[in-house]
């Protein structure tokens, strides 16, 4: 029992030592993620990309751009929530190129001045499906 209580008092002193820093440190992206241009694989601060099943990963990825669009995702795009996620961008937080997929257990938060999440595609389909997740929009318009 004294050398678990002991052991557990090292660990503690030790993880008191470090700096803050070498823990999650947060990035913010500052320029606008176009997934609908790239043709190959793609991973950065917070998100991964899969250009053969188009699937988006964010995990706490915060995202903050002037630029008029946030992201861009080809039409047939799933886009998978982890953490806590933000995208802020002057007019559009996400813009997709058909049809768009939200999965996942984490959160979006979108914080835009014209239209948050925009899919354009065909009118006789289903064209934004959320099958989990929480996704926020936040507009000032």
């Amino acid at each position: 029992m004294k050398k678990t209580i002991a052991t557990l008092l090292a660990l503690m002193m030790i993880l008191a030592v470090l700096p803050t820093g070498i823990f999650a440190a947060s990035t913010t992206v500052t320029s606008k993620l176009d997934m609908a241009e790239l043709n190959s694989h793609g991973k950065g601060n917070g998100y991964t990309w899969d250009n053969n099943d188009l699937i988006f990963e964010m995990t706490d990825l915060d995202l903050s751009t002037t630029d008029d669009f946030g992201l861009l995702l080809p039409g047939g795009s799933t886009v998978v929530l982890n953490g806590d996620n933000t995208i802020t961008a002057s007019r559009y937080g996400i813009h997709c190129y058909g049809s768009l997929t939200f999965m996942g257990d984490g959160t979006l938060t979108i914080n835009v001045n014209d239209i948050g999440i925009r899919s354009v595609g065909s009118l006789d389909r289903e064209n934004l499906i959320f099958r989990s997740g929480t996704v926020v929009i936040n507009g000032t318009n």
